[in-house]
């Protein structure tokens, strides 16, 4: 595998290379929206 370029490989990879870091950017922002959101929603209840 290591000896055999396959050129199919490489742009599979970096595709799956930036899914993982889309999908990582997407859970940060909506981590970050809910870290953001939670405390307005206590601070509107209490």
């Amino acid at each position: 595998m290591k000896t055999d370029p396959d050129p199919a490989s490489t742009p599979e990879r970096r595709r799956r290379r930036l899914r993982l870091a889309l999908l990582m950017v997407l859970i940060a922002f909506a981590a970050f929206m809910a870290l953001s959101l939670i405390p307005r929603l206590f601070g509107a209840e209490a």
